[in-house]
């Protein structure tokens, strides 16, 4: 476990210095961190940015009137949605503010989407069930539950459901020349 005591340090360092400590742990590391104050707000922070803070995990005691020790877990293993548990419609982020941006599709019989781009990414399109027309470019494709599609999305793409439909779809940011 990595441990770092930010009590002497100014507290305009402090969040930056901990932040520097925490992207240099493994998967499955914790960061004890001991501070003045319990670090609430460092969590809330941490929380909100960090997709591989583990902020179920976090614990923090006191141990004395200025020493409070905080524990910041990373995520062990990738996360994990079930598809059925996301709400929205016709469209779901299944992570937010990860990429490659991953959405969850559902239409019934007859719904479609519009005509539409994702410039600047690379689309795969996997059926999870169902049966639909996906029209892309100049072409429509006939697919059914299990078909993968790969396309440029630079194309206007639009799917139509012929059966009641779910896909999963990763929008990968598009490689550039200097990647």
């Amino acid at each position: 476990m990595t441990r770092i005591d930010v009590r002497d340090l100014p507290p305009s360092e402090r969040h930056a210095t901990i932040h520097a400590e925490f992207a240099d742990l493994d998967r499955g590391e914790t960061l004890e961190l001991v501070n003045d104050h319990e670090p609430k707000p460092f969590f809330y922070e941490l929380q909100a940015e960090d997709p591989t803070f583990d902020a179920e995990s976090y614990e923090a005691e006191q141990r004395g009137p200025e020493e409070f020790v905080a524990r910041f877990p990373k995520t062990t293993a990738s996360s994990v949605v079930h598809l059925d548990d996301l709400d929205e419609t016709p469209h779901a982020v299944v992570f937010p503010d990860s990429e490659p941006k991953t959405v969850r599709l559902r239409l019934a019989a007859g719904e479609s989407i519009p005509e539409h781009q994702h410039p600047d990414r690379q689309i795969v399109l996997y059926l999870v069930s169902g049966e639909m027309k996906l029209d892309v470019g100049d072409e429509t494709r006939d697919i059914e539950t299990g078909d993968v599609v790969r396309f440029d999305g630079e194309q206007e793409v639009a799917p139509h459901a012929t059966t009641d439909s779910t896909a999963l779809l990763v929008l990968a940011p598009r490689a550039t020349d200097a990647d």
